[in-house]
């Protein structure tokens, strides 16, 4: 027999819901009297927001513009090259050094400029690995402390270079590769995915 079917079971029920609401009736009163306003009646504007930093939209200096030499090219190649060896993803990224001082020239040359902020970061470099020892003592601790103390660096620099680094082929460690025709097909159609399981010496078609 179906216990709801019972009306003692009905019966029943229905008191506890009935004890329940009293329940809420005599807790709504108690802080009426007491002067305490609930939580749920708290305004929105009177919620503290949570501190996130949001960073300016435009680099230092973004009208100066210039390129740098070829030993400050140089450097900029190590620090893009450390984060391959720091997230072991490097093998996969096709982008050549070569290519890489054509993306900083235009980075520099053409408004809005990053060639102050390449400076700086490259600055803050000399001076960690003066006192660190050595360079990647340095790389590792600008990636793990740039936000706090230099976050214009992490912005402008570092993670525009995690960017470049994991859409140059960074992401094939995860297992998966682009191939034409493909890269903005929808990720929820799983019979038609923008991506193919990565098959060793494979090469993209």
């Amino acid at each position: 027999m179906n216990n709801s079917d019972d009306p003692s079971c009905t019966d029943a029920l229905r008191m506890d819901r009935r004890s329940f609401m009293y329940g809420m009736y005599g807790v709504a009163g108690a802080i009426v009297l007491l002067g305490v306003a609930p939580p749920l009646l708290v305004r929105a504007e009177e919620i503290p927001a949570p501190a996130v930093y949001v960073g300016p939209s435009l680099p230092t200096n973004p009208r100066l513009t210039g390129t740098l030499n070829s030993v400050e090219k140089k450097l900029m190649w190590t620090l893009f090259g450390y984060i391959g060896t720091r997230w072991k993803n490097g093998t996969g990224v096709a982008m050549g050094e070569s290519q890489f001082n054509g993306m900083l020239d235009m980075k520099t040359t053409e408004y809005p400029s990053y060639l102050t902020e390449y400076r700086n970061a490259l600055s803050w470099l000399s001076i960690l690995t003066k006192e660190l020892g050595n360079a990647e003592a340095a790389l590792k601790y600008m990636f793990d402390n740039a936000q706090a103390q230099k976050p214009l660096t992490r912005q402008f620099v570092l993670d525009e270079m995690v960017s470049m680094q994991v859409a140059s082929g960074g992401f094939r460690v995860a297992g998966y590769m682009n191939f034409p025709g493909f890269m903005g097909g929808p990720f929820n159609n799983q019979t038609k995915i923008p991506y193919r399981v990565w098959k060793g010496s494979e090469a993209a078609s």
